[in-house]
């Protein structure tokens, strides 16, 4: 509802001062019918953008102009809200999961409700920016490596590994902050265990 309200009244489907998603929806117009080299190499070429931490917010638009590649620009726009909507969604879901490994399941509920019925994240989701993407990944990081402590077991660890790496696509230094949390509990996990 947002989205259409941005489109019909504001006037613009990326909403007001849509500074960020315009670049995005702008570097999808550059590599639409190019190749994957060829959008990191445009990303990564813009004063911008111009570092690993900016890739995967355009990446993730290519593989979505390339999955939709009979609609127009401006329609994929659509899709991208649609995908953050998603994203939101089961971003909610895993911060529910990830609640309930430290509090009560009424608790966790609550969590949930507040994050997902956010007006700034509802926002942020109908606007197409990254944020929504990369809140979601981190999101899964952080869960999988506390479900690898609790669970020990090598599924966790994979898929703690796999979302750390997307992270760093984001914000590099969220993702040093993970591997800083992950190294002190690896190293100290006695010590924490027992005064905490």
């Amino acid at each position: 509802l947002l989205f259409s309200y941005y489109k019909y009244y504001v006037g613009n489907p990326l909403g007001w001062n849509p500074n960020d998603a315009l670049f995005y929806h702008e570097l999808n117009e550059q590599t639409r019918y190019g190749t994957l080299h060829e959008c990191i190499t445009t990303v990564l070429s813009n004063p911008r953008s111009a570092a690993i931490d900016d890739l995967g917010y355009p990446l993730f638009r290519f593989l979505l102009i390339k999955i939709f590649f009979f609609l127009s620009i401006d329609d994929l726009l659509v899709v991208v809200v649609l995908c953050n909507a998603l994203f939101h969604t089961i971003g909610a879901y895993f911060l529910y999961k990830l609640s309930l490994f430290f509090i009560s399941s009424r608790t966790a509920k609550i969590t949930m409700l507040l994050w997902g019925l956010s007006s700034a994240v509802i926002f942020i989701s109908s606007s197409g920016l990254k944020d929504t993407l990369f809140s979601f990944i981190t999101l899964c990081a952080i869960y999988y490596m506390q479900g690898f402590f609790l669970q020990k077991n090598i599924k966790n660890l994979i898929l703690f590994l796999v979302f750390l790496c997307l992270t760093s696509l984001f914000r590099i230094y969220i993702s040093f902050f993970i591997v800083f949390t992950f190294l002190v509990y690896i190293f100290f996990h006695k010590f924490l265990n027992k005064y905490f």
